[in-house]
């Protein structure tokens, strides 16, 4: 897996006032910060900041002082002033790592950009994903010291949230599962809210219960990232699966929750990808719950089982 640098120049000139006709903005880059194989596909969010509504937009991508290609971006639902859309642009083959990349607007509805600002945009990049056998992640979040406040998320090479959490607080420190895409690659990103962090909220990620993410968060503006690329495997740790059971799984319409003999009496809990409790029962010493999942949205779910001071965890999958 090769790594490569993205920079993109910010707007030279000073900025037209939104009286420009025809006039967008680059507001960020969101997209990967590696190559995955041997290509980049950027990602943008662009602001339409001029008054007509915008139904194209052609953007140049440079690398390394040439350019190459002209994307003409058409909407399928035109944008209005002040909306921001988030255009995958055509990868870019052959990437390594200290290619310098460069996207400029060039124009809105087949007019030439009106305002200079915002038309070049830049971010350094150089981010080394690290890579797993499974594709099935155990997040574990410590969320520090109060008043921190933190929020993760993990996006595809499409630049698509596919799971995030937070804010969160310091009460607890939450664990929960994701299950991503074989063989594929994302950016995780983590921030504590507010301008000053205390630097002591941290989320942790394991692949088949090996360490492949560790991160101390950062500021809105400036989130700590990793990059992660996924192998083939589903591997779910052994003393979820020997204390836990759950049948069928994944489910649809309900799903029995076994637990193993010497568990009795309990607290159930249910938790969403995000780390948010949607579900909560206490359950007599049977050692089984049938859980109606009527309504549920499909999703993967981890199930918390709290007995005698001990908690046993499982995930869920939910199917329409």
């Amino acid at each position: 897996m090769r790594s490569f640098t993205l920079s993109v120049l910010m707007g030279f000139g000073v900025g037209c006032a939104a009286q420009n006709m025809y006039d967008a903005r680059i507001v960020e880059y969101t997209g990967l910060r590696y190559a995955c194989g041997d290509a980049g596909t950027p990602v943008l969010k662009i602001r339409n900041v001029g008054t007509a509504i915008m139904g194209t937009c052609v953007v140049e991508t440079w690398s390394n002082g040439i350019m190459v290609n002209s994307f003409d971006w058409q909407l399928a639902i035109p944008s209005l002033e002040g909306e921001t859309r988030q255009p995958a642009l055509p990868a870019v083959p052959g990437v390594v790592e200290g290619d310098v990349l460069e996207f400029r607007i060039i124009s809105v509805n087949g007019e030439p950009d009106e305002g200079p600002e915002g038309n070049v945009l830049t971010v350094e990049i150089g981010a080394t994903p690290e890579a797993t056998a499974s594709y099935l992640v155990q997040v574990n979040v410590n969320a520090g010291a109060a008043p921190d406040s933190l929020v993760w998320s993990i996006t595809d090479a499409l630049a698509q949230v596919v799971a995030q959490g937070g804010p969160l607080v310091s009460a607890g420190d939450p664990e929960f599962w994701v299950q991503l895409q074989p063989n594929a690659c994302y950016m995780v990103r983590v921030a504590e809210l507010g301008g000053d962090p205390a630097g002591d909220a941290t989320v942790t990620m394991l692949a088949d219960e090996q360490e492949a993410v560790a991160l101390v968060a950062g500021s809105v503006a400036e989130p700590a990232r990793a990059g992660l690329v996924t192998g083939a495997a589903l591997s779910v740790a052994e003393r979820f699966v020997s204390v836990l059971q759950l049948a069928p799984n994944p489910a649809r319409s309900s799903v029995r929750i076994t637990a193993s003999p010497g568990y009795g009496a309990c607290q159930l809990r249910v938790l969403d990808v995000r780390g948010v409790v949607v579900f909560t029962r206490s359950v007599p010493a049977s050692g089984t719950y049938d859980l109606d999942l009527s309504g549920w949205a499909t999703g993967l779910y981890t199930v918390e089982w709290l007995s005698s001071g001990t908690t046993s965890r499982a995930r869920l999958a939910v199917e329409q």
